[in-house]
């Protein structure tokens, strides 16, 4: 997998032709790991679920 990602971003013409297989892999091999959250360096960031996030209108 690491391979092919490496041959399509080479010749890929945009990014959606390969970034769903970046992070399948990243999943996959346990890279892609939250391990280092520091939510207490943000505390004024609250969460929502995404029910309150769509209520509001927020967009990213």
């Amino acid at each position: 997998m690491k391979a092919w990602i490496a041959n399509k971003k080479a010749s890929a013409s945009s990014l959606e032709e390969y970034v769903y297989h970046q992070y399948m892999y990243a999943m996959g091999s346990g890279k892609g790991k939250l391990d280092r959250i520091e939510n207490d360096r943000y505390p004024h960031m609250k969460p929502k679920t995404v029910k309150q996030f769509l209520s509001k209108g927020d967009s990213v």
